[in-house]
């Protein structure tokens, strides 16, 4: 009886530490064509505040260096809504992120939901991750291409 109370409690624990199989900030920088075509805005950019941050929600504004698809912002202030064990957080202010986000029609707010869409830059050139082979050409007239 206690053997079998123990391995039900080994068991859960065991789901729920490893609800996230695969990170991911790597799962996203191996394959970002999944997160490019299911998002709003996708861009490189440097945070540079912290605006709000609760145990479901972090609120980040980013300065926008490169836009791969959406709006061309000098600005983006997103919603990382963290609700699940796949969920990661923006860790120090004048890092660089790939962000790939979704526009909440709502709050007309840029989120990031489920997974941590995003990636650090320098994870993102160990694993060689290139965005611009993604981007359909532009209309001439705007900055990126």
């Amino acid at each position: 009886m206690n053997k079998t109370i123990l391995s039900l409690i080994l068991l859960l624990n065991c789901t729920i530490t490893f609800a996230c199989i695969i990170d991911p900030l790597s799962r996203t920088a191996q394959d970002p064509k999944r997160s490019f075509e299911n998002t709003d805005l996708v861009f490189l950019g440097k945070i540079i505040a912290f605006d709000d941050f609760t145990n479901i929600k972090q609120v980040v504004t980013f300065s926008i260096d490169k836009t791969f698809k959406g709006p061309e912002l000098s600005s983006v202030t997103i919603d990382n809504m963290m609700g699940n064990s796949c969920s990661r957080a923006f860790i120090e202010k004048g890092t660089s992120y790939y962000v790939f986000a979704v526009l909440n029609k709502g709050t007309g707010n840029y989120t990031i939901e489920k997974l941590a869409s995003f990636v650090p830059i320098k994870l993102a050139e160990e694993h060689g991750m290139s965005l611009n082979k993604l981007i359909t050409r532009r209309p001439s007239g705007t900055n990126n291409p």
